[in-house]
């Protein structure tokens, strides 16, 4: 089994090899918009993918899409429990309602929006960014 200073060097060996891949802009680019959401990734592939829209991939599962289905699924969880557990006193249809509206495609786009992750968009030629 292996300790967890083992698997802190393995972490951080992987986290210096995806450093090397990138160029220094997007190296630059990734760790600002760690910053701005407050968290670090240990692999990078993964937030260059869930920054990468499928005009801007080599492939459609090089892009965000199949990050965006478990994202959803997963904000929409937490959101229910966290209304279950605040609400007892509402029926089904209520929470539902609400539920809709917190995980709206508009609420993330407003809340990606006042971030400003916009700028970290990786896109493809002629298409816009703004989120």
């Amino acid at each position: 089994m292996l300790e967890s200073r083992q698997i802190q060097q393995r972490v951080t060996q992987q986290y210096l090899a995806a450093l090397k891949k990138m160029t220094e802009v997007q190296r630059d680019d990734f760790l600002r918009c760690e910053e701005r959401i407050g968290y670090v990734f240990t692999d990078k592939e993964l937030l260059k993918c869930a920054l990468t829209h499928a005009s801007g991939a080599e492939n459609r599962l090089a892009s965000n899409e199949r990050l965006e289905f478990l994202g959803d699924a997963i904000l929409g969880a937490i959101v229910c429990e966290m209304l279950y557990k605040s609400f007892p006193e509402l029926l089904e249809g209520d929470l539902t309602q609400i539920k809709s509206a917190v995980v709206s495609r508009q609420t993330c786009a407003r809340l990606s929006s006042n971030l400003g992750l916009g700028e970290f968009i990786i896109v493809g030629r002629g298409i816009s960014a703004g989120a």
